[in-house]
């Protein structure tokens, strides 16, 4: 099944995480994934609050902001063991947790995490999850300029 790595989080397990926090709701959109990532990525693995660093998405400045090409490598990864779904309609993807991704968060992620940080990232998404795309990404570029410096839409 998954890579199983200890300690700290892998890239999948942290994509797992995000999506089990609110399992009922599904992230729409693959930018807004995206920016959820670097946003849990920035304010919660990269501070500690998780427990030990693992290895993390790498970020660089694009065309839309803050990118990482792994990101849906993870993804594919991820539908492939069953873990997630994801559907594209008229152009808008959406991804959500399966019941087996929630037990191996449950059994697997949990257990080597902060409750600190769980909650954390909880609470980032609640915020930004539902947030207009638009309102997301002023403030992904307001909080962190330099990945907004390329943007098109900066």
């Amino acid at each position: 099944m998954l890579r199983e790595k200890s300690p700290g989080l892998t890239k999948s397990e942290l994509l797992l995480l995000l999506l089990d926090v609110d399992r009922q709701h599904v992230i729409s959109g693959r930018t807004r994934l995206a920016k959820l990532l670097f946003l849990v990525q920035k304010e919660v693995l990269e501070t500690g609050q998780l427990g030990a660093e693992k290895e993390g998405f790498q970020f660089r400045a694009d065309r839309y902001g803050s990118v990482s090409d792994e990101i849906f490598d993870e993804v594919e990864f991820l539908f492939d063991e069953g873990v997630i779904t994801r559907s594209e309609e008229n152009e808008n993807a959406t991804f959500q947790i399966t019941d087996l991704g929630s037990r191996f968060v449950e059994e697997k992620i949990l257990p080597k995490s902060n409750t600190t940080g769980i909650e954390e990232v909880r609470r980032l998404r609640a915020r930004f999850g539902s947030m207009p795309l638009n309102q997301l990404l002023q403030f992904v570029y307001a909080k962190y300029p330099e990945y907004a410096m390329k943007s098109v839409l900066y």
